[in-house]
C-alpha cells in the first residue's frame, strides 16, 4: 500500500473499507469516495471496466486537452527551429568555404614565381611576332640565308609603317628538308607589334603574322578554340554586344551577299541527335537537330527577303 490513511480525510484504515485509485494508488474510505453502493460494488470486483480516480487525478486530467496543445505547440517551435538551425548550418559552412578561398594564401593556388616569370615573358615577346610560310632559303652559308630571310620580311612588310632598319630576326627550329621554319621578328617596339598583327596588309598569299606567344598563353588558346560557335556568340550575347558590334555583323552580312560567299566558321553546325525512344542506341532510332549560329541565320533572313520580293 502507498499509505494506511485516507487521502482526503486522513484517518485510519481498516482491511477492508477502503478503495485504490487506479491513477496515483492512494487509498481512500468508502465514504470518502463519493461513490455509490453499486459504484463500489464495481470497483471492487477483480474482473471489472469501471476504473476509480480520486479527486486530484480527475483534476489532473482535466489538463490533459491544455497540456496536449502545448506539447503540439512545442513541438512545431521545435521544428522551426530546427529548420533555422539547419539554414544556420549551411549559412557557416559557406562563410567557411569563403573564408578559407579569401585566407588561402596565392601561393597555394598558384605559385607566384610562375606568375612573375609568365608577366616578364610576356613582357619580353611583346616587341615579337612569329611569321610563318616564309621559304626557306638555299643558301649554303648560315649569314647568307640570314640576309635572304632579312629580304623576304622586308618584303612581306613592304605597306607596313614599321622601321625595316636593322631588323633582328631569325629561324625557329632546326633545318629539317621539305619543312618551312617560321621566323621569329624583333620590332622596334610593341606597337609596332600591335600595328603587325591589327593589319591585315600581308600580299604575299599564304603568309601568316601573330603574336610571340608563351607557353601558357598556346595552351589557353588551344583550349578555347575548341569552342563552338554557339557558345563564343549565342543569340543572348548578340544581343548584349550589337551596339558595339552591329556595324561589323552588317558589314559582313553585306560582303557575303554580293560576293556571295559565306565564312567557312559560319557553315559550321553542331548536330544534335534526340532519341524517339527512351534507352536507345540504334541510328535509326535517333532524330538529329541541327543548331545554327545565330548570325547564319541572320545570313538565311536577309537573302530571303530581297528573293521574296523578287518572286
Amino acid at each position: 500500500m502507498a499509505t494506511e490513511q485516507c487521502l482526503k480525510c486522513k484517518m485510519q484504515l481498516s482491511d477492508s473499507d477502503f478503495v485504490i485509485c487506479d491513477c496515483c494508488n492512494e487509498l481512500l474510505h468508502e465514504k470518502c469516495s463519493e461513490l455509490s453502493t453499486t459504484e463500489m460494488r464495481s470497483v471492487l470486483l477483480k474482473k471489472r471496466s469501471l476504473m476509480f480516480f480520486c479527486l486530484t487525478c480527475k483534476e489532473n486530467f482535466k489538463q490533459f486537452p491544455k497540456l496536449i496543445k502545448n506539447f503540439n505547440e512545442l513541438m512545431e517551435r521545435n521544428k522551426a527551429l530546427e529548420e533555422t538551425n539547419k539554414e544556420l548550418l549551411q549559412k557557416l559552412d559557406n562563410y567557411k568555404e569563403l573564408e578559407s578561398k579569401i585566407t588561402t594564401p596565392i601561393a597555394n593556388q598558384c605559385n607566384m614565381e610562375d606568375v612573375i616569370s609568365e608577366i616578364i615573358n610576356r613582357q619580353s615577346r611583346a616587341t615579337n611576332v612569329i611569321i610563318f610560310n616564309v621559304n626557306e632559303s638555299s643558301n649554303n652559308t648560315k649569314v647568307g640565308r640570314l640576309q635572304d630571310d632579312r629580304e623576304a620580311v622586308i618584303n612581306i612588310l613592304e605597306d607596313y609603317a614599321v622601321d625595316k632598319t636593322d631588323l633582328k630576326l631569325f629561324r625557329l627550329g632546326k633545318i629539317s628538308p621539305n619543312k618551312m621554319r617560321p621566323i621569329k621578328l624583333t620590332l622596334k617596339s610593341a606597337e609596332e607589334a600591335k600595328y603587325n598583327l591589327r593589319n591585315k596588309l600581308v600580299k604575299t598569299p599564304g603568309i601568316k603574322i601573330v603574336a610571340d606567344q608563351t607557353k601558357a598563353q598556346q595552351e589557353y588558346f588551344k583550349k578555347n578554340n575548341h569552342m563552338n560557335t554557339h557558345d563564343i556568340l549565342n543569340s543572348k550575347m548578340t544581343k548584349l554586344v550589337y551596339q558595339g558590334i552591329g556595324h561589323v555583323i552588317l558589314n559582313l552580312v553585306n560582303t557575303s551577299l554580293q560576293t556571295g560567299n559565306i565564312p567557312h566558321e559560319l557553315k559550321v553546325s553542331t548536330i544534335i541527335p534526340i532519341p524517339k525512344v527512351a534507352n536507345t542506341i540504334k541510328a535509326e532510332e535517333l532524330r538529329p537537330i541541327n543548331t545554327l549560329p545565330p548570325i547564319e541565320k541572320n545570313f538565311g533572313i536577309s537573302s530571303l527577303q530581297p528573293t521574296s520580293r523578287t518572286c
